[in-house]
C-alpha cells in the first residue's frame, strides 16, 4: 500500500512514491496524487481505483462495488478524510494530524514522538513493506497552487 501523513500543526502533507505489483517494485517515485475540480486527492490503495474514485467523489455519482484505497483531500486550504461507501462519497475535515495507508499505524506513532509528516513516513517506510521509495512533501499552501 502506502503511508501518507499529515501533519495538523505544520499544515503539511508527506507521502512515499512506493507501487508494489506482488512482490515487484513497479515504482519507487509514484505521484500519489491528483488534482481535479480544485481539489487533490492522496491515495493509498489500488492505482486502478483512483480515477472512479475521484468521479464519484467530484460527481456525486454512487459507485456500485467497493474500491480498495483510502484518500486525503484538499480542497480550500483544508483537508479531509474520505470515501465512498453505500452511501456514496463522504468527507470528514480532518481537524487533527492523521495518516492513512498501510504504514499509518506508525506514522501516528511518529508523530506523537514529535516527527514531522517526513520523517514520520520515514519511520513507517523503516518497517512498512508497503510504504519506501521517495517520499514527496507539501504544505497545503503548496498544493491550493497545483494544477490539474
Amino acid at each position: 500500500m502506502t503511508t501518507i501523513a499529515y501533519h495538523h500543526e505544520s499544515k503539511t502533507i508527506a507521502v512515499d512514491g512506493l507501487i508494489l505489483r506482488g512482490g515487484m517494485v513497479m515504482s519507487d517515485s509514484y505521484q500519489k496524487w491528483r488534482t481535479r475540480a480544485s481539489s487533490t486527492f492522496f491515495f493509498s490503495g489500488t492505482v486502478a481505483d483512483i480515477e472512479p474514485f475521484i468521479n464519484a467523489a467530484t460527481n456525486n455519482a454512487k459507485y456500485e462495488w467497493d474500491l480498495d484505497l483510502s484518500c486525503l483531500r484538499v480542497k480550500d486550504g483544508k483537508i479531509y478524510e474520505c470515501g465512498i461507501d453505500e452511501n456514496g462519497y463522504w468527507e470528514i475535515e480532518a481537524m487533527y494530524s492523521v495518516a492513512i495507508g498501510s504504514g499509518c499505524d506508525l506514522a501516528l506513532a511518529g508523530f506523537d514522538m514529535g516527527l514531522n509528516a517526513t520523517q514520520a513516513v520515514e519511520l513507517a517506510a523503516k518497517r512498512n513493506a508497503g510504504t519506501g521509495g521517495k517520499i514527496f512533501s507539501f504544505t497545503l499552501d503548496e498544493i491550493s497552487k497545483f494544477k490539474e
